[in-house]
C-alpha cells in the first residue's frame, strides 16, 4: 500500500468497490448503513483522506477566488476582504488576497493573471483602471469578473465595450 492510502486501498479493506467508497465520502443516500460503517472504519483505519486537487481537477474548478483590493490597512478594503472570505469559506472556496497599491499594472496583473487554470473567479477592486476604461479592464474569458469602486459595482458581463 502506498504511503498516503487511495480509495482504492480503502475499498480493499472494507470489501466494497472504488465506487461504493465514492458514495460514502460523497454521502450519497443509496448505501446501507451496514455498508457505510465498513467504509468509515476503513477510512479512519488507513487514515484515508479525500484528494482535494483531484478532486478539483475532475470538477474543473480550482474552489479559489480572487480578491485583488488596493489597500489592506484601508478599513473598507479589509471589512470586504472578511466578508468575501466569510462567504467563501461558507462556500468551500477558499480566496487569494491580492493588494494592488492601487498600481496600474498590478490590477493588470491581477486581472489578467489569474486565469481560469489558476482560480475560478476575480473580485477586482480597481483605483488605477477604472477612472480611464472599466469596460477594457475587465474583459476577462473563462472568469467572472467583478469591477467596482466604493461607490459602484456592475457584473463585468453587463459592461458591453
Amino acid at each position: 500500500m502506498a504511503a498516503r492510502p487511495s480509495m482504492k486501498d480503502v475499498a480493499e479493506y472494507a470489501g466494497v468497490s472504488p465506487r461504493t467508497v465514492s458514495n460514502v465520502v460523497n454521502d450519497f443516500a443509496h448505501v446501507s448503513e451496514r455498508t457505510r460503517a465498513a467504509v468509515r472504519e476503513a477510512i479512519d483505519a488507513l487514515g484515508y483522506r479525500v484528494d482535494i486537487a483531484g478532486r478539483r481537477l475532475r470538477q474543473g474548478r480550482t474552489g479559489v477566488i480572487t480578491l485583488a483590493v488596493p489597500e489592506l490597512d484601508v478599513a473598507y478594503f479589509a471589512e470586504l476582504a472578511k466578508y468575501v472570505m466569510t462567504e467563501a469559506d461558507r462556500r468551500g472556496r477558499t480566496v487569494l488576497l491580492h493588494q494592488t497599491g492601487a498600481v496600474r499594472e498590478r490590477e493588470l496583473a491581477a486581472r489578467h493573471g489569474f486565469d481560469a487554470q489558476f482560480c475560478d473567479g476575480v473580485i477586482l477592486s480597481l483605483l488605477s483602471l477604472l477612472p480611464r476604461c472599466p469596460r477594457a479592464a475587465v474583459r476577462c474569458p473563462g472568469i467572472s469578473t467583478w469591477w467596482g469602486s466604493t461607490t459602484s459595482r456592475r457584473r463585468a458581463s453587463a459592461c458591453r465595450a
